[in-house]
């Protein structure tokens, strides 16, 4: 197939009905595919937050909380917060990385910070440049795949 003619499918395929906006819905209605089973309070948490992580293992959530300089660790279970990274330069991805069991903070400093789960305590730094953002887990191998400027 020629370039122009796969751009033409493309474009075929970006502008067939499929692709329109979803429909919105309240939480409270049934139709919903998300339904609210909890909320936990952030005590003291000012600003936006940005990305969150997850260890299924343990049940805990791990929220990068940017405009407050912290990292949130909640127990899903309880409902209730563990505890707090604090003193971070807006905080923006967050990772958990099981065999490790390590807590991995992406920074806008440019610092990626690793976290020792049972404390959270640092045990590692990786100085990037600026603007570390967004974490992945390549799933096949493990590696940490980290976005920054």
């Amino acid at each position: 197939m020629s370039v122009a003619r796969a751009l033409l499918a493309l474009g075929a395929a970006l502008a067939t009905p499929a692709c329109a906006a979803p429909a919105t819905v309240q939480p409270t209605d049934p139709r919903s595919p998300l339904v609210l089973q909890r909320v936990i309070d952030l005590p003291g948490v000012k600003g936006r937050i940005d990305h969150l992580a997850v260890d299924l293992e343990r049940r805990r959530l791990y929220v990068a909380e940017y405009g407050n300089g912290s990292v949130e660790e909640i127990d899903l279970g309880a409902g209730r917060v563990l505890g707090r990274i604090a003193g971070l330069h807006e905080p923006q991805g967050v990772a958990y990385l099981p065999k490790q069991r390590e807590i991995v903070v992406a920074c806008g400093d440019g610092s990626v910070r690793f976290y020792a789960d049972a404390d959270r305590h640092e045990v590692a730094r990786i100085e990037l440049g600026d603007d570390a953002d967004n974490i992945r887990i390549d799933q096949r191998n493990g590696h940490l795949i980290v976005g920054y400027v």
